[in-house]
């Protein structure tokens, strides 16, 4: 078996560690919001696809992390503060890589996860991509359906 080039190890468990993150944020996310809908008339049907979305997403982490792992990698998912940007952290085969995220970008990704998981058009990426299609949506499965 051929062994990966460390470069592109790195660029895998970036990507790995980038989706831990807007995961661990989107489903802290819901818990919050969560908490805030008892004031709805019908909050129960709310309540309950809060709580399915939230177990999906702690599946597909656990599983995220384990595909990290294996390649090596351990995430620190406890950002340290530095005013509108947020540091992250990410041990890969005892080199310890930083990653800087604007608050504003974080919130941003949060965002486009929710529209993805409840099942309404996302962008595919919410910032231009190398390729220049910024304007790129996705429809999700379920408006495909229709």
């Amino acid at each position: 078996m051929q062994e990966k080039s460390n470069l592109a190890l790195l660029k895998e468990a970036e990507l790995l560690f980038h989706q831990i993150i807007v995961l661990d944020l989107t489903m802290r996310t819901l818990e919050v919001d969560k908490a805030k809908l008892n004031v709805l008339k019908v909050s129960e049907p709310l309540v309950k696809l809060y709580e399915h979305q939230v177990k999906k997403m702690h599946e597909e982490m656990i599983e995220v992390k384990r595909a990290l792992g294996k390649l090596g990698g351990k995430g620190n998912l406890t950002a340290t503060n530095e005013g509108e940007i947020q540091v992250y952290s990410l041990l890969l085969r005892g080199t310890i890589h930083t990653y800087r995220y604007m608050s504003v970008v974080l919130k941003n990704h949060v965002e486009n996860e929710l529209l993805k998981r409840f099942g309404l058009p996302y962008r595919k990426n919410p910032y231009e991509s190398d390729d220049g299609n910024k304007d790129e949506y996705r429809i999700s499965e379920a408006e495909k359906e229709k």
